[in-house]
């Protein structure tokens, strides 16, 4: 689905569903949903060790951008890679982080999307999730199931 047909759909959705088509548009806007082997836990650790470092830090980092166009709730950040970083990396690693803050339910936490292209592989893209979540025990169980929602309508 092309960036631009994204915006659109952006639009007409709600905000969940919006929003997991914006991270699939985000990590590759040239992979149509077909071309997306499924999910799996990230293997590849965290940039940041609380969620603090995430608001802290990853702003600051020159491989990240602010992730514009989605109607994020109170308290939702996003961030994504840099077109030239996914093109420099040898597997085209695009991620696409969310972080929850004050007030929304999940805050203190962040989930991360990761898609690449594995060994071997010329047009199937994998993704990956990892989370961090520093929330109550029903925040980071809304974190789970608000992840399992955003997969299942994104192709995995």
């Amino acid at each position: 689905m092309h960036a631009s047909h994204c915006r659109a759909a952006l639009a007409r959705m709600g905000p969940l569903a919006a929003l997991a088509l914006g991270l699939m548009a985000s990590a590759g806007a040239w992979a149509e949903y077909s071309d997306i082997l499924g999910n799996e836990a990230d293997k590849v650790p965290l940039e940041f060790t609380t969620v603090t470092g995430f608001i802290d830090g990853l702003p600051k980092r020159s491989d990240v951008e602010v992730l514009k166009g989605l109607p994020l709730e109170p308290g939702m950040l996003a961030y994504q890679s840099t077109k030239a970083s996914v093109l420099e990396d040898p597997a085209f690693a695009s991620r696409t982080w969310l972080i929850f803050t004050a007030p929304h339910p999940m805050a203190p936490s962040v989930a991360r999307l990761r898609t690449y292209v594995p060994d071997g592989e010329l047009h199937r893209r994998r993704q990956a999730w990892a989370t961090l979540c520093e929330s109550t025990p029903d925040g980071c169980a809304r974190l789970e199931a608000y992840l399992k929602r955003a997969i299942s309508r994104s192709g995995g």
